[in-house]
C-alpha cells in the first residue's frame, strides 16, 4: 500500500486540516493516510483543547485512515526534537510520503535547502556560536535568521511555526536511511494569527475564540462536529492548573527543580523566586519570559514541573519509542497488518510498564477537572471507524 504521513496536533481540527488531508491524498495518490498526532499535551506546552480520543475521531471522519499518538516525551518538545521523533515514527511504519503545511512560498524546496544546510554545517555552527556570544539578548529566531542570511544571502522567517516544523521534518528525513518524499502544502486563507478568511482560520484564532465564547463568529471555519465539541465540552487550559503548579514549586527544593527536564542555565532559582509574586499563570509567564525563555519553552517547563518529569525520564522514553494506535478505519487496519520496526500498541497490556504509568499520569492530570471523563483515563481502546 502506498502511504502518506502527516504530523499534526489538530488543536482543534479545522477546515485547513481537512483541506490538507484532501490535498495530501491528491498529490500522492496514496492508498492510506497515516496521521501522527500529539496526545493530550501539545508542542507549545499546552493542554489540547479537545482530548485525543475526540480528535482521533474527527481525523478519521475527515480523511485520515490511521491515527498514531505522538507520545508526550516527543510532543512536548522544541521543534527539532518534536520533528525528529515524529519522523522516526513514520519511518518505523514504512511511510512513503510526508506531507506538511507551510506558511512559506509553495515553491520553497525543503529537501534542497537541507542538502545545502548540511554542506555548510560547520560555517553555520561557527557563526551561530559567535552570534550567541555577541547578541545573547536576541531571540533564537532572530539569531537563526541572521546566521542564515549571512551564509546564504537570503532571509528565512524563523518566526513562522509551520516553516520551522517543516525544516525540522526535512532535517530528520534527510538523515534517515530511506528518506520519505517530502510534499509541502501551502496554507490557504488565514495565516497563523489572522482572523477568518474564506472559511479558513488559524488554530490560534479558533482557540482564542473558543476560550472567549465567541466561536459562533467563525463557525464556518471548522467542521460542525468540531464546533459542537468546542461549545459543549469542557476545554482544557493551563490556567486552571496554576495553583497546583505554584504549590509544587513552593514545596520543591532548588536542587529538585534543577533536575526537572529543560530547567537549565540556573533558571531554577528564578522559577523559585518569581512564583511567590504571582497569582495567575499568565502573570508567571510575563515575569519569567525573556529572549532565551519564550512563552512556549516556559509552558513546556511548567508541564514538566506539574508532572515531575526529570531529565532521565525523557532519556529513557526517547530510547523506548512505540506506536500507540489511537484509531483506524478499514484501510488503516489493513496497513496495520504490515511489519513495523517499533512495537505496535493496541492494548494497554502491550505497553512498557514505566511508560504506561507516565502516560496514565498525564491523561489523569488532563482530566483532573473533568469528573465525567476522569475515570476513562485508564480505559484505552483504539477507535474503529467502519
Amino acid at each position: 500500500m502506498k502511504s502518506c504521513g502527516i504530523i499534526t496536533e489538530y488543536n482543534p481540527f479545522h477546515n485547513g486540516h481537512a483541506y490538507q488531508l484532501k490535498k495530501a491524498k491528491e498529490k500522492t495518490n496514496a492508498d492510506v493516510i497515516v496521521v501522527v498526532m500529539s496526545g493530550n499535551i501539545v508542542q507549545r506546552g499546552e493542554f489540547a483543547l479537545i482530548d485525543k480520543k475526540l480528535r482521533t475521531k474527527l481525523a478519521l471522519e475527515n480523511g485520515a485512515d490511521l491515527v498514531v499518538e505522538l507520545p508526550w516525551f516527543c510532543s512536548v518538545q522544541a521543534a527539532d526534537i518534536f520533528g525528529s521523533c515524529a519522523v522516526s515514527l513514520l519511518k518505523a511504519m514504512n511511510v512513503n510520503y510526508l506531507c506538511f503545511g507551510t506558511d512559506y512560498d509553495a515553491f520553497f524546496d525543503y529537501e534542497q535547502f537541507i542538502f545545502k544546510e548540511n554542506k555548510y554545517k560547520n560555517q553555520i555552527n561557527s557563526l551561530f556560536k559567535e552570534i550567541n556570544k555577541k547578541y545573547s539578548n536576541w531571540s533564537y529566531p532572530k539569531r537563526m535568521a541572521y546566521v542564515y542570511e549571512q551564509i546564504f544571502g537570503e532571509y528565512l522567517d524563523f518566526k513562522s511555526p509551520n516553516h520551522i516544523l517543516g525544516l525540522s521534518y526535512a532535517r530528520a528525513n534527510y538523515n534517515s536511511e530511506k528518506p520519505m518524499k517530502l510534499i509541502s502544502i501551502e496554507r490557504i486563507g488565514a495565516s497563523h494569527y489572522d482572523d477568518l478568511k474564506e472559511n479558513f482560520a488559524s488554530g490560534t484564532m479558533i482557540r482564542k475564540r473558543a476560550l472567549n465564547n465567541t466561536l459562533n463568529e467563525i463557525k464556518n471555519a471548522i467542521p460542525k462536529e468540531t464546533y459542537q465539541i468546542l461549545t459543549k465540552n469542557k476545554l482544557h487550559t493551563l490556567d486552571e492548573y496554576f495553583f497546583i503548579l505554584k504549590s509544587k514549586i513552593i514545596t520543591m527544593q532548588v536542587d529538585e527543580l534543577k533536575n526537572i527536564y529543560q530547567v537549565t542555565e540556573g533558571i531554577e532559582q528564578k522559577i523559585k523566586d518569581v512564583i511567590y509574586e504571582c497569582n495567575s499563570f499568565s502573570e508567571w509567564l510575563s515575569k519569567m519570559k525573556s529572549s532565551r525563555y519564550t512563552t512556549a519553552r516556559l509552558q513546556r517547563i511548567a508541564i514538566y514541573i506539574l508532572l515531575n518529569i526529570k531529565k532521565q525520564d525523557i532519556e529513557y522514553a526517547l530510547n523506548n519509542k512505540y506506536l500507540k494506535i489511537l484509531g483506524f478505519n478499514d484501510k488503516g487496519q489493513k496497513y496495520l497488518k504490515t511489519e513495523f520496526s517499533l512495537p505496535k500498541i493496541t492494548s494497554i497490556r502491550q505497553q512498557n510498564a514505566k511508560l504506561k504509568d507516565f502516560e496514565q499520569k498525564i491523561d489523569e492530570m488532563y482530566h483532573l477537572f473533568d469528573k465525567e471523563k476522569f475515570s476513562f483515563a485508564k480505559d484505552y481502546k483504539p477507535i474503529i471507524i467502519k
